[in-house]
């Protein structure tokens, strides 16, 4: 009898997952392959179709602190890499992950476009600026009015 209560006991405690650990797997949802699509989406539609452009889910520690994404890129190959965050590592809402790392790839996708031209690394921060401001614009375009823009205006 204790064996049958046991069992009972195991089954309903295992069909009742917390939700610390629906979460977990709602925000794992996110794969490389969802990734690449997006690139390919995003690429073609920023004109960057002669460029080879790979992307890789990555933990925090491989990105720089308070950043989402990261891209290399080589122009004499037309090679690029981005890596965005991995979805473990996000302290947003589950449900708005996915939207957020394809907003990344975007901005990744923006910063590869503006390579062309000369870099300033005393004007990093308005680069970013721009960067968000266009990929804000992208988005909103794609996604309407439920799309949450992420730049902020710059202060002087």
């Amino acid at each position: 009898m204790r064996l049958v209560f046991l069992l009972c006991l195991g089954v309903g405690v295992s069909l009742g997952a917390p939700p610390a650990v629906a979460e977990a797997r709602s925000k794992t949802a996110i794969t490389e392959a969802q990734v690449a699509d997006w690139v390919r989406l995003w690429q073609k539609r920023l004109r960057l179709e002669d460029w080879k452009v790979d992307a890789h889910i990555v933990r925090s520690t491989d990105l720089k602190p308070d950043t989402l994404g990261n891209l290399k890129w080589n122009t004499a190959t037309h090679t690029a890499v981005i890596k965005v965050l991995n979805p473990l590592d996000y302290d947003i809402p589950p449900a708005a992950v996915a939207e957020d790392v394809e907003y990344t790839v975007v901005h990744e996708l923006i910063h590869l476009q503006l390579s062309v031209l000369p870099r300033d690394l005393n004007k990093k921060d308005v680069e970013e600026a721009l960067v968000n401001k266009l990929a804000d614009a992208l988005m909103q375009f794609e996604r309407g009015d439920r799309f949450r823009a992420r730049s902020h205006p710059v202060v002087p």
